[in-house]
């Protein structure tokens, strides 16, 4: 990738950094410039420098939900999960972006609340999460959502949990260029044998129906409440692969890397889907996954915050 030429580099910034290995799906092109802050006082210094530098910012927690393209990501690259710290609040806590979700269900867990152990087993960040309003089993993070502290185009900004524009798997955070520091979540008082126990039955689910290969998570949304697996099975495409990507066996909304997949074998895989679908069916399937960096139509998603 060609370098940016006459940038003066921060401390703690690198270049042409591979990312498959700070994706789930475990493909991908490399980031011009990376960087894993470990304040948010660093972070917000980093998305200065590029501001000014007039580089994309993208950014990227856990990536998962995610397909960063092959051809790799112009402008710098932040990865939060170093920004992993937390303080508690009366019935309630505020997390940094890069705080996982498993961290936070641990934590909630010694408090006595409940309320998060949906979550149990998804590899997401905080801030990823809120980002895409991740759910399962009829509750999501939003319900927990009290406050956001996010850099807008207006600079840092406290934004109440009802003005983020929560809908299913969505936020405002999907529709403009602002980037989530931390979160302030509230909780409920609940039996601790009760949550541990919820804790363990989601865990189950996720390990009875969902494949041990590397995925991205569910790749389609739903359509009209109907699981977008429902139509992938009856199109009778599990198992089908393009190069390393497959259509897991297991569930039909997880495409899983099966040893050498790229991510144009998972796009191929993703419109090849899409078609047959809806020449069966007449329904156009909807992505639910980010698209980073590349060339081609939808992949440019800057300032953007990803699981």
């Amino acid at each position: 990738m060609q370098k940016q030429k006459h940038v003066d580099l921060p401390d703690g910034i690198q270049q042409n950094v591979s990312l498959q290995s700070y994706t789930t799906w475990r493909v991908g092109g490399v980031a011009q410039y990376f960087v894993e802050p470990a304040t948010l006082q660093d972070m917000l210094s980093y998305i200065s420098w590029a501001k000014k530098a007039r580089l994309p910012i993208t950014v990227l927690g856990f990536g998962s939900n995610c397909l960063v393209a092959d051809e790799g990501v112009k402008g710098l690259v932040i990865v939060t999960t170093k920004l992993n710290k937390m303080h508690a609040l009366s019935c309630g806590v505020v997390a940094e972006c890069g705080v996982s979700l498993a961290q936070l269900l641990q934590y909630t867990l010694q408090q006595g609340w409940g309320g998060l152990e949906w979550s149990a087993g998804i590899p997401s960040t905080i801030g990823g999460a809120v980002r895409g309003n991740a759910g399962a089993f009829g509750e999501s993070i939003s319900g927990r959502v009290v406050s956001v502290l996010a850099y807008t185009e207006n600079g840092v900004q406290l934004c109440m949990g009802n003005c983020l524009q929560f809908a299913y798997r969505t936020s405002i955070f999907k529709h403009k260029l602002w980037v989530v520091l931390s979160v302030c979540l509230a909780f409920s008082p609940k039996p601790t044998q009760q949550i541990q126990q919820r804790i363990q039955e989601c865990i189950a689910y996720r390990k009875r129906t969902q494949p041990q290969l590397p995925s991205a998570g569910s790749v389609f949304l739903q359509v009209q409440g109907v699981s977008a697996g429902y139509y992938i099975d009856k199109a009778q495409l599990k198992g089908v692969a393009v190069g390393g990507a497959m259509v897991s066996p297991e569930h039909a909304n997880f495409i899983v890397n099966i040893g050498s997949a790229t991510a144009s074998n998972i796009l191929q895989l993703i419109k090849l889907i899409r078609r047959e679908v809806y020449r069966k069916f007449h329904i156009k399937l909807q992505t639910e996954i980010s698209y980073i960096g590349g060339n081609v139509g939808g992949w440019r998603l800057p300032y953007t915050h990803k699981i």
